[in-house]
């Protein structure tokens, strides 16, 4: 998301575009530095952004090395790549989205699944706010 640690990668990619805030269905963890979607088929929401990027081959190749996604060595990936539902505020789409391999036995869940809420309440802790 823009303002977040990646997107200065995700802006620099070719054909790089900001298509919507969308959500999908899963739940939002909470790894202390970065967070973590799981696949879930329960009500939660995790918020995010659509992003379009250059479809030429390798370009999908660079998330999946910052993501840790190793499609040849699963054993050895972070994040699964998978397409999911997208919705978006006038449409739905499918679209890849990394998912968390393996939850953490303890889940730290973002509640309502936007990280960038999560920040801001940590950050007014953490202040004394």
């Amino acid at each position: 998301m823009r303002g977040e640690g990646s997107h200065g990668l995700l802006a620099t990619l070719p054909g790089a575009r900001l298509i919507s805030r969308g959500w999908v269905k899963g739940r939002m963890l909470d790894l202390t530095d970065y967070p973590g979607a799981v696949c879930k088929s329960n009500g939660d929401r995790i918020v995010g952004q659509l992003w379009e990027i250059d479809s030429r081959p390798g370009i999908l190749r660079i998330l999946d090395r910052y993501e840790e996604f190793y499609p040849d060595k699963s054993g050895r990936s972070l994040f699964t790549r998978r397409r999911a539902a997208v919705h978006l505020p006038h449409r739905t789409v499918r679209a890849w989205v990394y998912f968390l391999v393996r939850a953490p036995r303890a889940e730290k869940v973002v509640r309502g699944g936007d990280w960038r809420t999560r920040n801001r309440a940590q950050h007014t802790a953490s202040s004394g706010r």
